[in-house]
């Protein structure tokens, strides 16, 4: 099978990066014919021949900058199109790639135009893509007085992102998404969110992750115990509901200490101001062997964002054998199953946070059974093989 995919732009890494050269290299090795179309890419962005023996194709050309703005995609859907001709399937990964393939070719011609959707645009669709957070933030900030105003602060700037572009956007995304063949999703909690914003069905696909890297064991074994947390500072990893659980886990585990890794200035001074950071030990960026060995070495770990669409972050727990204390909402809760793998925790609840953090600090025998059942699912889910065959059969099905 001929497959090209398009991606926004790859001169950075991140998860639907990630997944794309995973599906990429794995299609390829599967014997299927792969190239990318791209505005942006650099290879020093990535690990040295991560993309070897791989087309790449650039779509962005100097004369975009003063196209208006309407017309800019159909110059790429064209230039997208002169490549794909003859392909069996183009698929999109971020906006606006969809925009792009859906006009890369005829709607009853042979190559059938997918999108694997990671999440739909919140800048476009807002209100509509992840209605909990919404309605954290309508309660008010009395609701979670823990949250500093975040979620109110958050859906006032949602409604007030650029409107005039936005608006064009989201017509032009809408009416693309509405004219492909098909569509699939990372999660089902990602399809559900589909089906509200377009009014259209999505097919779970849920990812893969590479086999873990090889942990330091030297530092793994002599390391005392911690948990790992991983986070970054948007409002949807929901640092400021975990630093409240910390806080109130510290009362009844006061040797409890949290390895954190994404903390920024604010959320370090916010620490502070709270008295925790006695019991944070905030990490700078690692790479990826160091973050296999931060995992590795944890007694469980943290994930609790509110309505991550998919959640890459316990699937590599899983993947190194380790317990996790996730999200009873989103992806998390699609790839966690509660009381096997791990516990499930209401992510805007800091004292169900806290209380089953402390239970699970305390029973290391019971986070060491969960971590095993966790490996045990991650190799049954959630390898690249699994990945692949689930792409492989539902491309299949979409092209007949």
């Amino acid at each position: 099978m001929m497959i090209w995919m398009a991606h926004p732009r790859l001169d950075r890494r991140g998860g639907a990066e990630n997944l794309l050269l995973v599906l990429s290299r794995g299609l390829r090795e599967r014997g299927h014919e792969v190239a990318i179309a791209t505005l942006r890419f650099s290879a020093s962005a990535w690990p040295e021949g991560a993309w070897s023996g791989i087309r790449i194709e650039k779509l962005g050309r100097a004369v975009d900058r003063v196209v208006p703005r309407r017309f800019r995609s159909r110059f790429r859907a064209r230039r997208l199109g002169a490549f794909v001709r003859g392909a069996d399937v183009a698929i999109a990964h971020n906006f606006p790639a969809a925009l792009w393939v859906s006009r890369c070719a005829r709607p009853a011609g042979p190559t059938r135009r997918v999108w694997y959707c990671h999440e739909p645009s919140e800048r476009l669709h807002g209100r509509a893509v992840f209605p909990r957070l919404v309605a954290a933030g309508e309660a008010g900030a009395d609701a979670y007085p823990w949250s500093d105003r975040a979620f109110v602060r958050r859906l006032e700037h949602l409604d007030t992102l650029r409107p005039r572009e936005t608006a064009l956007d989201r017509r032009l995304d809408r009416a693309a998404v509405q004219s492909l063949d098909a569509v699939l999703a990372n999660s089902a909690f990602t399809a559900a969110a589909v089906e509200r914003v377009y009014g259209r069905t999505a097919r779970s696909c849920p990812p893969g992750v590479a086999p873990p890297w090889q942990p330091d064991d030297d530092a793994v074994s002599s390391a005392s115990p911690y948990v790992a947390w991983v986070t970054n500072p948007r409002v949807a990893k929901n640092a400021h509901g975990f630093f409240e659980a910390l806080r109130l886990a510290r009362a009844e585990a006061p040797d409890l200490v949290v390895r954190a890794l994404g903390l920024d200035d604010a959320l370090r001074t916010k620490a502070r101001t709270l008295g925790i950071e006695d019991a944070l030990v905030a990490l700078e960026a690692v790479d990826d062997p160091d973050y296999a060995s931060l995992l590795a070495g944890a007694r469980f770990v943290a994930n609790v964002p509110i309505e991550e669409p998919f959640g890459l972050v316990p699937v590599d727990a899983m993947a190194q054998g380790r317990a996790v204390l996730a999200s009873s909402c989103g992806g998390p809760s699609e790839s966690v199953v509660d009381g096997e793998t791990g516990v499930l925790v209401d992510p805007l609840d800091p004292n169900a946070i806290a209380r089953e953090m402390v239970a699970l600090w305390k029973d290391p025998e019971r986070c060491a059974a969960l971590g095993r059942a966790g490996r045990e699912r991650y190799e049954r889910e959630f390898t690249p093989e699994r990945l692949l065959d689930r792409f492989e059969a539902a491309l299949a099905e979409i092209a007949g």
